[in-house]
């Protein structure tokens, strides 16, 4: 599924199985996690994990600083720092991936998946809304889908100025 965001964009797609976040009400309020830096798959170049890790502070600050940020992730019943600690940052791999980069896609992930794959686009973006796509991406590590495959959910600019009006981080 693809997430248009203007110029900036985000896409769900099958490549990974879901990672295992505890969605108990209990785990999502007591969950304490130690959040140090980004974590990286296979061949992510070091400027690129220097963004992405420089993003990902900003991410970790918006949901520790802005309680109606780390409330995004209420009705998820998983805490917002659990979800992004466990994503994993990825360049496009496959051709597949790398077609969806192609069409200005900042960022995109599979709903319930921690692999979230980074596309050249996201260098282009201001570090606030590099940010805001790392919480938008952990969203959807946590389970929050995403129109138009589901028709009920927000769309990805909805979630996109949603994430930047809570977490601090509107340009």
């Amino acid at each position: 599924m693809l997430l248009a965001i203007g110029t900036l964009a985000a896409t769900s797609a099958a490549s990974e199985e879901p990672s295992r976040l505890d969605r108990s009400s209990e785990g999502a309020a007591t969950a304490k996690v130690a959040v140090t830096k980004a974590r990286f798959g296979r061949g992510m170049g070091p400027d690129d994990s220097f963004r992405v890790n420089m993003a990902f502070r900003g991410a970790v600050k918006g949901i520790r600083k802005e309680e109606s940020c780390s409330a995004l992730f209420d009705d998820l019943m998983v805490d917002g720092l659990r979800a992004l600690s466990r994503s994993r940052y990825n360049p496009p791999q496959s051709q597949w991936e790398r077609r969806q980069c192609s069409a200005g896609i900042a960022a995109y992930t599979v709903v319930g998946s921690n692999r979230v794959v980074v596309c050249r686009h996201f260098r282009r973006l201001d570090r606030r809304v590099q940010s805001a796509v790392l919480i938008h991406e952990a969203l959807h590590t946590a389970g929050l889908s995403e129109g138009p495959l589901d028709p009920e959910a927000m769309t990805a600019v909805e979630i996109q100025s949603m994430v930047e009006e809570a977490c601090g981080l509107k340009r």
